[in-house]
């Protein structure tokens, strides 16, 4: 769906910083969204892959993403982060299933459990040589 909007339409200057981009986003430009979309796909891809591990969760999340930034551009503070700082948590979040709900149901990634650390062996502390 981005790709194609953003193969579509063009912005006039595509010389725009990433915030004047999110500005732009702001004020619902479909050309910026593929401008920033054409810009951070692959990063935002990437950092989804590596969580879920299957190809087709992470162009779905990769989707996702970019859906929040079209309807939460404005939360964005380009004296805070770099775009590409701001996406990048937001794949990690958007792949990582909350504990109250399991995964998409097309989703066969399922979170490895926590496993509490227990002592092994206990430290007894040695004397030590005086200088």
């Amino acid at each position: 769906m981005f790709l194609s909007l953003s193969r579509q339409h063009r912005l006039s200057s595509p010389q725009l910083d990433d915030s004047a981009l999110i500005d732009l986003i702001t004020q619902k430009n479909a050309a910026a969204l593929g401008e920033i979309y054409d810009r951070y796909h692959r990063l935002v891809f990437s950092v989804a892959l590596n969580v879920v591990g299957r190809r087709e969760d992470a162009e779905e999340i990769t989707l996702d993403v970019f859906t929040r930034v079209w309807e939460k551009a404005a939360t964005y503070r380009s004296e805070r982060a770099k775009a590409s700082t701001w996406l990048t948590p937001t794949a990690t979040v958007t792949s990582t299933p909350s504990p109250t709900t399991d995964a998409t149901p097309s989703s066969t990634y399922t979170p490895t459990p926590t496993v509490e650390a227990t002592p092994t062996a206990t430290y007894t502390p040695t004397a030590t040589a005086t200088p």
